[in-house]
């Protein structure tokens, strides 16, 4: 996953609004959002086919979690394939009963056990995002009544187009905009064939000459008396969202 639009507090009677991009290898197997049990808890989140973990998911708990990798461009950094997958960083998260009992998992497991990663936990009473260059683990509290932008450039890690513009974009919020309408957000993108690396700075990023691109769209609605999750599996302009509510348990 690498955009996380994080709206926290700022709609009557939304908790939370989300809506997120995931960029991946066009070939990398995932499969669609569903109930998992682990631990004797249930949650409702897609999976990567290929280590096992996820990268966005709601828990019946009532916590949201996602995640992004990090840039490594921004100064000392690691990469490493013995580290453990960040997937299972989502479902260490989902769960816990509450975002500080999650902060205290990844705290817990400490910087090196996972490379680069921006971890956003919100539930009915925290909203945080705790972040790891490799070496250290950061945290940092989401205020209420903002739209936060999370990417794999964000706290840091490099410049990004895609954060400059989305945060422009989102400074006056205005009416909460509908499912749609951030579904066109997501679909942002510009003509880069000259320049791919150019396209890494689009909401929708389109790369196939390296085979790589955003790959799916979910928005989710966290409100004080229920819960609206909904999925796009093509990139967002390519389609519109399905909503899957019905299928997600719910404190």
């Amino acid at each position: 996953m690498c955009t996380l639009l994080l709206g926290v507090d700022v709609w009557d009677g939304a908790r939370l609004v989300v809506a997120a991009n995931r960029d991946e290898l066009l070939d990398r197997p995932s499969s669609g959002p569903r109930l998992w049990e682990r631990d004797g808890r249930r949650f409702f989140a897609p999976r990567d086919e290929v280590a096992g973990g996820s990268w966005i998911g709601v828990s019946e708990a009532g916590v949201f979690v996602g995640i992004t990798n990090r840039s490594i461009g921004g100064g000392p950094s690691v990469i490493s394939a013995d580290r453990r997958s960040r997937g299972e960083l989502v479902l260490d998260a989902l769960t816990a009963p509450d975002v500080p009992d999650a902060l205290a998992r990844v705290r817990a497991l400490g910087p090196e056990a996972h490379n680069p990663f921006h971890l956003a936990l919100v539930d009915e009473e925290h909203a945080a995002v705790i972040w790891s260059d490799g070496w250290v683990l950061h945290e940092e509290t989401l205020a209420p009544g903002q739209i936060h932008v999370v990417s794999e450039r964000s706290y840091g890690a490099a410049g990004s187009g895609r954060d400059d513009f989305l945060r422009r974009r989102l400074a006056s919020p205005g009416a909460e905009p509908s499912m749609e309408q951030w579904r066109q957000l997501l679909s942002t993108r510009g003509s880069h064939e000259d320049d791919p690396a150019a396209a890494f700075d689009d909401v929708c990023v389109r790369v196939p000459q390296w085979g790589y691109g955003t790959r799916s769209s979910t928005w989710v609605r966290m409100g004080r008396t229920g819960l609206r999750f909904a999925t796009l599996e093509r990139p967002p302009d390519q389609g519109v969202f399905e909503e899957i509510t019905a299928e997600i348990p719910w404190r």
